[in-house]
């Protein structure tokens, strides 16, 4: 008779007092801090490469690389060393690297930015890659777990399969945790730095218990030796990302992004996620901001065939940010009625606080704009479009549906206004949007801005022309209110707004590939200068 097949598996060594309970909650707590690794690593890169689809894409890309690679060298090693008490010193190491990173990611991160600053196109490559890969070690430790928990608790081959599914099972719901508590409670209540922090600290302490537990006290040297990088948590950190110019009065991670108000002297700017882009500016000793903020003012004069200082009744701003915007159309022609929509409530908080945003006849709404736009009775004679997590404007604000959503809107003499960033001398996405405007709207114009690299497009719900729009801006002077005429006066050294004609692409919601369009812009601007 042939043998019996031997359905046994070489016993675990050294620690098979672990191999219950705990290990399961090991694999438990392994899944919630690669997960949470996974979203902390999205908020320290957000204030210096911002959050786009590709940063995203890089993230869970490599990190899921990690992982693969944390199975495989796991299966590895618990088939050669079976031991509990080796798994528990291998996870006391990858809490001391996760305890590291938020030590070890600033210095790269203010190198990234230097070298953003100088158009230094490598190296700001080479930093992305550098702070990405700073996970990469404690990420491959903590995919070793589960393989290795799953080889401890196997005592024959007949239930391994059941052993597997288990352990899987448990660390796929740890990570479920992992990625809502820190997206939802713990990073904006306590920061990033401090949610990875406490992700290595449970880590920590799990490994400490696993040590005990085997009995193997020469270990406990490896958690002692893992403790040191906790002391950085009490070292002084002066700012998340010191500003390249002023001084930061605020900073703050929310649901949403990274947040900083940066004073300049009587001026405060509002600075969000990798900021190389100011959203508001508050200063109270002049009226006039110089940036794309003023232009929204003119909208009037691009929507009636003929103006004679007719002032705008209902006003919708989506992305009101710290509220410069409405503050600007409220000087120029009084309290108009202003729906001012913004995604994140803490920038709201932020502008009441720090951008003077208390205009009696201002709505604040915490609401995604689109929605706002979608499910709103209100009529209004402007609907100004400020919403972006710079350099990108989020896709669905650029869409056809979408203004076809804000034409239904509009008063008859409404105006659609949006301002768009550019390179110096590229203006593809501004097109973009000028011409998937004109799918819509009869008339479409561009004005590009004094100061800023930004466009205004005006969309208008009246076909007015070129002479009856410049005969508008010839009107007697006395017509203009003071601020408009000032806005005015700055625009007269750029080219006279454009009339734009109709043209490819159109962006859909189906098909709007804002952010690689952006992302080429930037790539040419970085290694052309243009």
């Amino acid at each position: 008779m042939p043998p019996a097949p031997n359905n046994s598996v070489a016993p675990a060594e050294n620690g098979r007092k672990g191999q219950g309970p705990l290990l399961l909650l090991l694999a438990f707590v392994g899944g919630i801090t690669s997960l949470g690794l996974e979203i902390s690593a999205s908020r320290l890169l957000a204030p210096f490469f911002g959050t786009s689809t590709y940063i995203w894409g890089a993230l869970i890309g490599l990190i899921l690389l990690y992982l693969t690679l944390g199975y495989y060298i796991g299966g590895w090693a618990a088939d050669r060393w079976p031991r509990a008490d080796y798994l528990f010193r291998l996870t006391a190491i990858a809490s001391a690297l996760v305890l590291l990173i938020p030590l070890v990611s600033r210095p790269v991160l203010l190198f990234s930015q230097s070298s953003l600053q100088h158009l230094q196109a490598g190296a700001f490559i080479g930093a992305l890659v550098a702070v990405i890969l700073i996970f990469a070690p404690s990420v491959i430790l903590l995919g070793m777990v589960s393989p290795y928990v799953i080889r401890l608790r196997v005592d024959s081959v007949g239930v391994a399969g059941r052993a597997a599914g288990l352990v899987y099972a448990i660390s796929t719901a740890g990570s479920i945790l992992g990625a809502f508590l820190p997206a939802f409670w713990w990073i904006p209540s306590f920061g990033t730095r401090a949610t990875i922090y406490g992700l290595g600290a449970v880590m920590l302490l799990m490994s400490v218990v696993g040590m005990i537990t085997v009995r193997y006290a020469r270990t406990l040297l490896v958690a002692a030796i893992s403790v040191v990088p906790l002391l950085g948590a009490a070292l002084p950190i002066d700012s998340i990302r010191p500003p390249a110019d002023g001084t930061a009065i605020y900073e703050s991670d929310s649901e949403y992004g990274y947040i900083q108000v940066v004073e300049r002297g009587t001026e405060h700017d509002l600075i969000l996620n990798e900021g190389q882009a100011i959203h508001s500016i508050y200063d109270p000793s002049r009226p006039l901001t110089r940036g794309p903020w003023d232009y929204f003012s003119l909208a009037p004069l691009f929507g009636h065939r003929q103006w004679t200082g007719q002032k705008p009744e209902r006003v919708l701003i989506i992305g009101l940010a710290g509220g410069t915007v409405a503050r600007q159309i409220t000087a120029a022609y009084g309290p108009v009625p202003i729906d001012g929509v913004e995604i994140d409530p803490r920038i709201i908080d932020v502008g009441r606080k720090y951008f003077d945003m208390n205009e009696p006849n201002l709505n604040a709404v915490a609401a995604d704009g689109r929605y706002f736009l979608d499910t709103t009775d209100n009529q209004y004679d402007i609907i100004a479009v400020d919403a972006y997590r710079q350099p990108y404007i989020p896709f669905q604000l650029t869409t056809k549906e979408f203004f076809q959503s804000a034409r239904q809107h509009l008063k008859p003499n409404g105006v659609v206004v949006v301002n768009v960033g550019r390179a110096p001398n590229d203006y593809r996405l501004v097109d973009a949007v000028s011409g998937t405007l004109l799918a819509v709207f009869p008339e479409v114009y561009q004005q590009d801005t004094s100061q800023f690299l930004n466009s205004i497009v005006y969309a208008t719900n009246q076909p007015t022309q070129p002479s009856e729009v410049a005969a508008n801006f010839n009107r007697e002077a006395s017509l203009y209110p003071p601020l408009v005429a000032a806005v005015m006066q700055e625009a007269s050294g750029n080219a006279a707004p454009k009339q734009v004609a109709p043209h490819l692409p159109i962006y859909t919601d189906d098909l709007a590939p804002v952010e690689r369009l952006v992302d080429n812009i930037i790539y040419r601007y970085l290694t052309t200068g243009n």
